[in-house]
């Protein structure tokens, strides 16, 4: 969870008692505007302009040495800026919202993976065979539901996206050898993966490929099974 709030003392550790693993940002946006409270109408439009360009730098060099500009332009912005210059940290140390956003980013590929995914997980024999044979597919271990050609925008095109499904149980793991026995290497989370293919019906168009993945009990790391024919030459049979 991430908290971004506004200056107000012992919002803080207020949040910290209530939710101790929450990450807290201080609100650049109100604290700019706190600033322009403190100064002349005329001059608000430069202390904006002045702190905008302190917290979008990254480096304490760079937040230390916008903050001495601005107090080298009056008094006035020598005094109200006064309070930032003894707590500059939060300014260039953006690391807590960065990595929120990141993870919140990946969770949310994810999900939205996993619900592609449970459309698109029981094979429809008559689609699948028809597919396979458009697509020049001979792997065995891939297949096709009823659920497996789409419409979709990407790079604000419209395109024809094939969804298949390679799933298989590896008979050892890779890394260590080991033999898959007792249930040695056990199923995890479908990993996707796009391959571009020749237009069809010209239209732009990609084979979305959610390999099965596995994980080994003695090494710890997920294995994801591999194509008995090269992916890379997958393309529309030549008519």
């Amino acid at each position: 969870m991430l908290f971004i709030t506004d200056d107000l003392k012992g919002m803080k550790e207020t949040i910290h008692q209530i939710y101790p693993q929450a990450k807290y940002q201080h609100c650049c946006v109100h604290i700019s505007r706190n600033l322009a409270h403190k100064v002349r109408v005329k001059d608000r439009k430069t202390i904006y302009e002045d702190f905008k360009a302190v917290y979008q730098v990254s480096s304490k060099k760079d937040v230390i040495r916008y903050l001495a500009l601005m107090k080298d332009r009056s008094i006035i912005f020598s005094v109200v800026t006064k309070k930032i210059s003894n707590n500059t940290k939060f300014l260039y140390n953006k690391k807590a919202f960065v990595s929120f956003i990141i993870k919140l980013d990946t969770k949310i590929k994810r999900r939205k993976q996993m619900l592609q995914y449970k459309d698109i997980k029981n094979k429809d024999q008559n689609l699948d065979t028809n597919l396979k044979n458009l697509l020049n597919i001979k792997d065995p271990h891939i297949f096709f539901s009823a659920q497996a050609v789409q419409k979709e925008a990407i790079h604000h095109q419209m395109t024809n996206v094939f969804y298949g499904v390679l799933t298989y149980t590896p008979k050892a793991c890779e890394y260590c050898g080991i033999i898959n026995e007792e249930n040695v290497l056990i199923k995890h989370s479908p990993k996707a993966s796009d391959i571009q293919l020749i237009p069809y019906q010209e239209a732009p168009s990609i084979l979305r490929l959610f390999k099965q993945r596995f994980y080994c009990k003695a090494v710890i790391i997920p294995l994801v099974p591999k194509p008995i024919i090269s992916l890379k030459i997958v393309i529309f049979r030549k008519r």
